[in-house]
C-alpha cells in the first residue's frame, strides 16, 4: 500500500498550519503533507471557482496554482492521494451566503476526489475552545453572531489551550476528538445511543452545515465546533474510542 501524500489547503497561516503539525505530531501519522495557507477566506475561493457556474471546467488545484507565487507552483503539479481545504464559516463576513456554502459543501466532498472541506464554525480558533478537560459544556457551547468579531478574544480568555504545538497532549487530543464528533452528530439529530464505533467517525458535514445555518437564522446563534479535527477519524476509524467516552445509552461521560 503507498503512503499518503495529502495537500492540505488551510485558509490562514499561521493557526491551521500549528493546529494540523500538532495533530500529526500526536498521533504520528504515516503520511507527507503539504500544508498551503490560501490566504483569505471561503468566499473568495467561491467566487473564483463557482460564481460564474464554470466549475467543472476548473480544478482546485488549477485556482491555487493561477494564484500562487511562482516559486509555489510546482506545489500543485504534484499527484496527491488526498486533499483536504479547512476554511472558516465567518457569518460576518458581507459575502456570507448559506447556498453557496452549501454548494462548496456537496462539491468537496471527497478527498480523494474533488477535495474535502472542512468548515470550523464560527473559526479555526473553536479547535482549542475547552475550558478545561474533561469540558462536558462544550457539547453546548455556542456563540451569538455578535460576538463573533471577538471570538479570538473571548477563546484567549477561556481556552485551556492557548499554543496548540505547545500544549495539545495525547490524551487530551483524544477527547477534544471524542468531543468534536459526538457535538456533531448531535447537531445533526443523530440519536448516540446503541451506536458501534464506525457510526462515531462517520459524520455528515452536509448535515452539519444546514444545522448551524437553521440555528444562525433562527436565533442568531453558531455552535462552537472544529470540524477539521475529524480528518483523524476520517484518517483512521481506529485512531480515537470514542465510544469509551460515552455511556451505553449515548450520553458523554466527558
Amino acid at each position: 500500500m503507498s503512503r499518503k501524500r495529502i495537500l492540505l489547503v488551510v485558509e490562514g497561516k499561521k493557526q491551521e498550519v500549528s493546529l494540523f503539525r500538532a495533530l500529526f505530531a500526536c498521533y504520528r501519522l504515516d503520511l507527507e503533507y503539504e500544508i498551503v495557507p490560501y490566504g483569505t477566506n471561503i468566499y473568495e475561493l467561491y467566487e473564483r471557482m463557482f460564481a460564474d457556474g464554470a466549475q467543472d471546467d476548473l480544478t482546485l488545484l488549477g485556482v491555487l496554482k493561477e494564484r500562487a507565487p511562482a516559486e509555489d507552483r510546482w506545489l500543485f503539479d504534484q499527484n496527491y492521494s488526498d486533499v483536504l481545504l479547512v476554511f472558516d464559516y465567518e457569518p460576518q463576513d458581507n459575502r456570507f451566503s448559506p447556498e453557496r456554502l452549501a454548494e462548496m459543501q456537496r462539491y468537496f466532498n471527497e478527498s480523494t476526489d474533488n477535495g474535502k472541506l472542512y468548515v470550523n464554525y464560527p473559526m479555526v480558533e473553536a479547535c482549542k475552545h475547552f475550558r478545561k478537560m474533561p469540558d462536558g459544556d462544550f457539547l453546548n457551547r455556542a456563540v451569538a453572531l455578535e460576538d463573533v468579531f471577538r471570538y479570538k478574544a473571548i477563546v484567549a480568555a477561556e481556552s485551556k489551550y492557548q499554543n496548540f504545538e505547545r500544549e495539545f497532549k495525547r490524551s487530551d487530543v483524544d477527547a477534544i476528538i471524542a468531543l468534536t464528533a459526538l457535538k456533531a452528530l448531535q447537531i445533526c439529530g443523530e440519536s448516540l445511543e446503541g451506536n458501534n464505533a464506525a457510526f462515531y467517525n462517520d459524520v455528515d458535514h452536509e448535515a452539519v452545515l444546514r444545522a448551524q445555518n437553521k440555528r444562525l437564522k433562527s436565533e442568531g446563534k453558531i455552535w462552537v465546533l472544529g470540524t477539521c479535527l475529524l480528518f483523524i477519524l476520517e484518517y483512521s476509524a481506529n485512531m480515537v474510542d470514542i465510544a469509551q467516552f460515552t455511556s451505553e445509552k449515548g450520553q458523554a461521560l466527558i
